[in-house]
């Protein structure tokens, strides 16, 4: 952990997984890691003495990859955290404590063509439009959110609130990473492409 305004380490190394973590995010004061392990874990960052910190006991440890989880991302409201692993698998979980279905897999989604793995995971939003040409909408009618997936296969995925794909383009290699903004999704992948 490492503080912005002392620059400098501001609290412990501590054994979040039993295998590698290869990806975390953070929105608010909620941290979410992946692992090999096949485990997703949300934390709650502590703040107060100047500094910050992880709480060392998890808010939620979610077991439903059966394989190595390579992304996952907290959406913008902090309220659902969706993540994607090496069998082509994401799943949406509800993190919001107030919620009914808090800390249960919402939603599986088969997510790239072949099976190949999930690189990147991102959230669209609600509303429509194209995004800026790529083929990708934003979001279906009636969806409340969208999740966008890049896969080892090249794909880039839109799915909405139901599990269903609604849009897909094939990028020109492997996808890495991807972004997006409300009018644009934009695709970084092997050989330096973007």
């Amino acid at each position: 952990l490492y503080s912005e305004d002392s620059a400098c380490v501001s609290g412990p190394r501590f054994m979040a997984h039993d295998d590698s973590v290869s990806t975390l995010d953070i929105v608010g004061n909620i941290l979410c890691t992946g692992a090999w392990d096949a485990v997703v874990k949300v934390w709650r960052i502590e703040t107060g003495g100047g500094g910050a910190s992880v709480a060392p006991t998890p808010l939620l440890e979610l077991f439903e990859h059966d394989n190595p989880v390579q992304h996952c991302a907290i959406d913008p409201t902090g309220v659902m955290l969706a993540a994607g692993a090496d069998d082509g698998v994401v799943h949406v979980w509800s993190i919001d404590p107030a919620a009914i279905a808090y800390g249960d897999a919402v939603l599986t989604i088969e997510a790239t063509p072949t099976g190949a793995p999930v690189t990147s995971v991102a959230w669209g939003g609600s509303g429509s439009g194209s995004a800026g040409g790529s083929g990708l909408r934003r979001a279906s009618a009636g969806a409340v959110f969208s999740v966008l997936v890049g896969g080892a296969d090249g794909s880039v995925s839109e799915f909405d609130g139901l599990g269903q794909c609604r849009a897909r383009v094939m990028a020109q290699g492997p996808v890495n990473c991807l972004a997006v903004t409300r009018s644009l999704v934009v695709v970084g992948g092997v050989g330096g492409f973007v």
